[in-house]
């Protein structure tokens, strides 16, 4: 019953222009303090014990495991989804049909004021004010011309057909070409339709599923736990929140800041972690040494088998591993192509050098094989190259056969032969 309401609950968003992407789930963890965790204010343990020892030792790094879905919306992961889009409705819904009943100096009710919330909104995009495909790169989309595709209408129809026929999914290549038109997600004070997420009534949505991690959360539980208090207390003439109309106008800026930033952490840390895995490993991998992971890590008969990189990993022929990475897009201003790395660790990567042509770019979702040029952790840097023609993914177009850009000048790219300064040789993954 709880999954039929789910799925009902879909359809109708996805009956209103919702869509979502498709996106596999990795997962690093970091052990920094063997069994226990750091205490320190100031440093990791792991960084003062070796700070402590008068010789380097690779002892004083922390292990990282990466763990590896090979489905991230599986049908238990969107119906728990779905539920918290229907609790953030609801929540919605009842803030605007209850409230307090505002009266004048007489006693006269003069409207009910219904209860300040703080509401996520994504206005439509404002397709007459926007542009389509550029007419310099390859058309995404096979059943328009170049000129219709120069229309931005048309591309975000499009792209809204494919994700009623692909069960709320868009693909990559598609998303990259509509991505430029999304408005912003904001906070406001008021109800107002999401586009992305397919809401479009009166009530709008508000999030109250995560009061422990979102501040956002935590007002709307505070708020709402103030009315059903009034409502069957004795304070029912009077307003009862903690905040007004107007707190929320001037708080929505700022959680929507504080969210920022932490959204932009949390993608720095994992960023950070995950280049330090791959440096680590192409270390070894190198010089023989990579340690394959424990029996049932993963299954050699998975179609998936050959996008992880012990599948070309030979010890008595070191050498650097062979990464699957995907095109994440292909913005023709930049001077690399933006890879995301698709062995679960999502580390970002640029591809250096890219073919020199618009019109040669590979579209968004582009499996490649690369290997790793270099990786500076700290500066969440991660620069890669395509590997040899052979371990290329068949069917894949050899647009590095057209002519390639050259790698930027002023990039100093460290060698993966040696470890970069101050960092001693770490322990072999297990």
């Amino acid at each position: 019953m709880v999954q039929d309401i789910a799925i009902r609950h879909r359809k109708y968003r996805l009956h209103c222009g919702s869509f979502d992407i498709y996106g596999k789930g990795g997962d690093l963890k970091v052990q920094l303090d063997g069994d226990v965790q750091t205490t320190s204010m100031d440093r990791p343990k792991f960084l003062l014990d070796q700070l402590k020892r008068s010789e380097k030792s690779s002892k004083a790094y922390p292990r990282i495991w990466n763990s590896f879905s090979e489905e991230f919306q599986s049908p238990a992961h969107i119906m728990v989804s779905e539920l918290m889009i229907v609790a953030g409705r609801v929540a919605a819904r009842f803030g605007q049909e209850h409230g307090y009943q505002e009266r004048d100096s007489s006693g006269v009710a003069s409207g009910l004021q219904p209860v300040p919330l703080l509401y996520r909104v994504q206005h439509p995009p404002d397709l007459p004010m926007l542009n389509g495909c550029s007419p310099d790169m390859k058309l995404a989309f096979e059943d328009m011309t170049i000129e219709q595709a120069q229309v931005a209408e048309n591309v975000w129809n499009a792209a809204m057909s494919e994700a009623k026929l692909n069960r709320g999914f868009l693909s990559a290549r598609t998303r990259d070409e509509v991505r430029s038109m999304m408005s912003p997600s904001l906070f406001t004070d008021r109800p107002a339709p999401h586009t992305v997420m397919g809401i479009c009534d009166e009530f709008g949505y508000t999030r109250v599923t995560s009061p422990i991690r979102r501040m956002d959360d935590m007002v709307g539980h505070w708020q709402i736990k103030a009315q059903l208090l009034a409502e069957h207390g004795d304070a029912r003439d009077k307003a009862p929140w903690h905040w007004n109309r107007t707190d929320m106008f001037r708080l929505a800026p700022i959680i929507f800041r504080r969210q920022f930033l932490a959204n932009r952490l949390m993608a720095s840390s994992s960023q950070f972690w995950g280049a330090t895995m791959m440096q680590r490993m192409d270390f070894e991998a190198r010089r023989g040494r990579l340690q394959p992971p424990p029996a049932g890590f993963y299954d050699i008969n998975s179609v998936h088998y050959c996008d992880l990189p012990w599948a070309y990993y030979n010890p008595s022929n070191p050498g650097p591993l062979i990464w699957t990475a995907v095109v994440d897009n292909r913005d023709p201003k930049r001077p690399f192509l933006s890879m995301l790395l698709h062995s679960g660790l999502n580390v970002r990567a640029a591809l250096m050098p890219r073919p020199l042509g618009p019109a040669n770019l590979p579209f968004a979702g582009t499996k490649l094989r690369v290997q790793l040029l270099a990786a500076v952790p700290h500066t969440n840097t991660v620069l890669v190259k395509l590997a040899p023609e052979e371990y290329q993914p068949t069917g894949t177009s050899p647009f590095w056969k057209f002519e390639t850009a050259a790698a930027l000048p002023y990039m100093k790219m460290p060698s993966m032969n040696r470890l970069p300064e101050n960092m001693t040789e770490p322990t072999p993954l297990t």
